[in-house]
């Protein structure tokens, strides 16, 4: 028996041996493309977020495409309800901006914040802010803390990405837009206002999972920088159509629907028991989406407050994906006062971006619960409820 086993064992080195020789053969005479020239050729199946020559990503099923909305990193938790659990979903999470105006961005503002023995995790890289103009260690640094906060909550919801990692920056055509950002805030009356072009976005797609790993649902986060607090609904709209009909460039198979926009939270009427958050990037979003049809097989929908007279459906926030992100631990002394550790991955991801010694502040109102920061309200709020328009739109730019 065992030396037919060996018999076979040689036969099969034998045509390999033969195979291999004649492969090289190939390849020196040219009708065989070398091996680095194979993914661009089409002649290996990529790996998701690597664009495959016909646009598809073989061995999978159509996935419907679901696009996430936010105006910031860090406004994640204003939509989760509608985020988590959605077989069958491919989730994109699109950032507008990268957050360079938030107060951990200002010169030694993030020093303040961090508190790494309360499990804070340190920004990535520090951010080094010399001139006002150039804060891009800080956005990098927040574009980081984003990833690692989705990777975190993949963890815990097999149907979200996870693994996230960068794989390209692309230039998407502007389309008779003007895609910019701007170094300083016209709306504060700040004069010298210097914008630049920017129609740049940063591409990070999940990995396939190792053989010892679970599989998760695949998914991407686009960043662009179209500049914090000076966002526009028409740079919104821009942004969306391009991600749409551009997809195949960044990596989203042509054929896959995409079935829903959900965008970040934006309240500042102070409806009962609702959170504001009046921020101008936030409102362009719900500009954006109320205003234009993007298409979507299903609707567009906004986060807004549960006594908006538009409110069409409310959702929780599931108790694992809540805790996941925002729970504390024991409380230890830090500078002498107690403070509780940072157990959830949003509190430990952007910790460093809130000065407040208890850290994102989960606060019990009757029948819902908030986040709030040291400054405001952050317009997290466990029960959301959402408008939506464009229901079962059929085509782009139709409106």
């Amino acid at each position: 028996m065992w030396r037919m086993v060996i018999y076979r064992l040689l036969v099969a080195a034998a045509v390999l041996t033969v195979a291999i020789s004649a492969l090289t053969a190939a390849v020196q005479a040219g009708v065989v493309p070398p091996p680095d020239q194979w993914a661009s050729r089409g002649l290996v199946t990529p790996q998701f977020g690597q664009v495959a020559s016909a646009g598809e990503v073989p061995g999978q099923p159509p996935l419907q495409v679901r696009l996430v909305v936010l105006a910031h990193p860090g406004d994640e938790m204003q939509v989760w309800s509608q985020v988590e659990n959605n077989p069958g979903s491919l989730t994109v999470f699109v950032y507008l901006t990268q957050g360079e105006r938030s107060p951990a961005c200002r010169r030694e503002g993030y020093r303040a914040s961090f508190q790494p023995q309360l499990g804070e995790v340190a920004p990535n890289p520090w951010p080094v802010i010399t001139n006002p103009e150039d804060n891009s260690s800080c956005q990098n640094a927040l574009v980081n803390s984003a990833v690692n906060f989705l990777n975190a909550m993949g963890h815990i919801d097999r149907t979200l990405p996870t693994d996230l990692r960068f794989i390209s920056t692309q230039t998407l055509p502007p389309e008779g837009a003007k895609p910019s950002r701007c170094f300083g805030d016209q709306r504060q009356g700040e004069q010298n206002i210097q914008c630049v072009t920017d129609s740049s976005v940063r591409v990070f797609a999940s990995q396939p999972a190792r053989s010892d790993q679970v599989a998760t649902q695949p998914g991407m986060a686009l960043f662009f920088n179209l500049g914090d607090r000076d966002l526009d609904s028409m740079e919104v709209s821009w942004a969306l159509r391009s991600v749409i009909t551009q997809r195949e460039k960044l990596g989203i198979p042509l054929s896959y629907p995409v079935t829903s926009i959900v965008g970040t939270y934006y309240q500042m009427w102070g409806y009962p028991g609702c959170s504001i958050w009046a921020n101008p990037d936030n409102l362009a979003v719900h500009r954006a989406l109320y205003r234009d049809n993007f298409g979507v097989t299903q609707a567009q929908w906004g986060a807004t407050c549960a006594s908006d007279a538009d409110a069409a459906l409310t959702r929780v926030v599931s108790g694992q994906a809540w805790n996941a992100a925002l729970a504390m631990g024991p409380a230890r002394k830090v500078d002498g006062r107690p403070a509780p550790m940072r157990i959830g991955a949003f509190q430990r991801y952007y910790g460093w971006t809130d000065s407040h010694p208890g850290g994102f502040v989960v606060i019990s109102n009757p029948g819902t619960q908030m986040a709030r920061t040291s400054e405001a309200h952050i317009g997290i709020m466990r029960r959301q409820s959402f408008w939506h328009t464009w229901v079962g739109a059929a085509q782009v730019g139709a409106g």
